[in-house]
């Protein structure tokens, strides 16, 4: 029932001769009746949500993704001098500005994207020669050649002079769309030749041949239990180590060493900067072992997908690919076949020889030799 109606319940009281007893409070005035009574809770609770507010306000982390030749601490430093830095003013954050100013400051960066989620900034990018404008690219007058042996698959030609067609085998250095357009007259004579840049989308398929090997025995690691730790602290210049004092190291053994970076943070309204590392030195004992014919197809099989990762760097798209291990004496042996397309072209530059009209020196009909073309 509501408050203002309790003491409707006087009259009922004195006829039945009972005492009503409240059971349960609820409402918004008995919450702040709650609320004043325990004060230090909701003055806690207060502070809590006022402090996360406060901390919603500023930037605590950011991340970058996707830099390869330009380093993080690089990349770091010249958002630093931006303005950007873990602790500053949400408000004050311009993602726009950031992505042109990177560009700007390294011509190898095609894209860069810079992207605010909650208190985080993740700023994004790829490397990589960005497209020349049409008026900028080089106009020497070059061939398209075969960068491998293969089939020809299709050829578009946009400039230049196809020498091949689709189906045709070609070997490596073979011009595929020559840098070379003969200009004829009207019966179909050539009165003279021009140098063009050539382009065109051609691709190759080539298959080759894939043999690898591993030796059947190695040496191994037979880990000992005993492991030593060491944390490494850096602030401002100054730079420490702490370990367990119980633990020594022993000279005569062998260790293997794994450093996780546990701390790596510049604040940037302190002036301070904090670097924590440990190294786990993990001690081991060499022993002589043999590879199980599932462990070394497994080798083989992991160095043929860094294989096959080359290539795509290189530019080749992976069609099929087979390979059989087989043991041997002291060694197992892989050996199958890759089946690849290519895309990517090499370039010859084109003679001056090439350009001249006669080039076998004939002299004309008249005998004086004169061109007149």
């Amino acid at each position: 029932m509501f408050a203002r109606d309790y003491r409707l319940l006087r009259k009922f009281v004195v006829k039945t001769d009972v005492v009503p007893h409240i059971c349960e409070k609820k409402g918004l005035p008995f919450l702040c009746e709650r609320a004043i009574r325990d004060w230090t809770f909701t003055l806690g609770l207060v502070l809590f949500f006022v402090v996360l507010r406060v901390l919603s306000l500023f930037v605590w982390q950011i991340n970058y993704y996707g830099q390869r030749e330009y380093t993080k601490e690089m990349i770091r430093k010249e958002v630093t001098a931006m303005g950007v830095y873990t602790g500053m003013l949400r408000k004050n954050l311009d993602c726009d500005s950031i992505e042109r100013n990177l560009r700007e400051c390294y011509e190898n960066m095609s894209w860069v994207s810079a992207e605010e989620k909650g208190c985080v900034l993740n700023i994004k990018m790829k490397e990589g020669t960005a497209e020349k404008k049409k008026e900028e690219r080089e106009i020497t007058p070059c061939h398209l050649v075969a960068p491998c042996k293969g089939t020809v698959q299709s050829i578009v030609t946009k400039e230049g002079t196809a020498q091949v067609k689709k189906g045709m085998k070609v070997k490596k250095g073979d011009i595929l769309i020559s840098g070379v357009v003969e200009i004829k007259d009207d019966s179909e004579a050539v009165v003279r030749k021009k140098g063009v840049h050539a382009e065109g989308e051609i691709t190759i398929l080539t298959e080759r041949k894939y043999e690898d090997s591993i030796n059947i025995r190695y040496i191994a690691k037979n880990k000992t239990g005993k492991e030593v730790s060491v944390f490494t602290v850096q602030c401002n210049g100054y730079r420490f180590s702490l370990k367990n004092p119980l633990k020594w190291f022993d000279n005569s053994t062998n260790y293997d060493i794994i450093t996780n970076i546990c701390v790596d943070r510049k604040f940037i309204p302190l002036d301070m900067s904090l670097f924590v590392s440990e190294r786990r030195y993990i001690a081991y004992e060499p022993c002589e072992a043999e590879y199980t014919e599932e462990e070394a197809r497994q080798l083989l099989q992991n160095r043929l997908a860094s294989k096959l990762m080359d290539y795509e760097e290189k530019g080749y798209k992976i069609i099929d690919h087979a390979f059989d291990v087989s043991k041997e004496q002291t060694a197992y042996k892989a050996r199958g076949k890759i089946v690849m397309s290519v895309s990517n072209m090499e370039q010859k530059d084109v003679a001056e020889e090439e350009l001249l009209l006669n080039q076998s020196g004939k002299e004309d009909d008249d005998g004086t030799g004169a061109d007149r073309s």
